[in-house]
């Protein structure tokens, strides 16, 4: 006895099917997906990544740089003109877009760091402070100076004034 196909059985199969699918999806994907770790990237490219090259090759060269992180134009062009600005590349030979020599990689790294678009970045802050005591004791031994003038030519400060 086939009960016409076991067409009801199917039926009620292919019902649970379509409407569990959701459940059966979220189950399976949640077994067999492994959480990714986020990377830190600029403009598409991973900043690690952009740093390797950098400092390996010395150059930043649109082509280059499209083919190996695949990124479209726009993104390189936005990123070259901000590290030109930011003085991390200059124009080598032939017109190439070079790594700066006096970069190093801590520098380009701090001002990468934290950062998702060119539009971002910018130069970090270095405060150099004028040591004080060096400004007063200027001015202290200038006036010194004029003391022991006037003190040697009492008729000069009588002259000046």
């Amino acid at each position: 006895m086939t009960w016409h196909n076991y067409a009801i059985p199917t039926v009620l199969w292919i019902f649970g099917l379509v409407f569990s699918a959701p459940r059966i999806f979220r189950l399976l994907s949640a077994f067999f997906t492994t959480e990714e770790q986020e990377v830190e990237s600029i403009e598409g490219i991973p900043t690690s990544e952009l740093l390797d090259h950098l400092f390996t090759f010395g150059t930043f060269k649109r082509d280059d740089i499209e083919d190996k992180f695949k990124i479209p134009r726009y993104r390189y062009t936005a990123l070259a003109k901000k590290l030109k600005e930011l003085d991390v590349l200059t124009s080598g030979e032939n017109n190439a877009t070079v790594l700066n020599p006096d970069c190093s990689r801590e520098h380009v790294a701090s001002i990468l760091e934290g950062k998702t678009t060119a539009a971002e970045l910018e130069k970090p802050l270095t405060i150099v402070r004028p040591l004080p005591s060096f400004t007063r004791r200027q001015i202290r031994d200038s006036l010194q100076e004029t003391d022991a003038k006037q003190a040697c030519n009492p008729c000069a400060a009588v002259c000046a004034a």
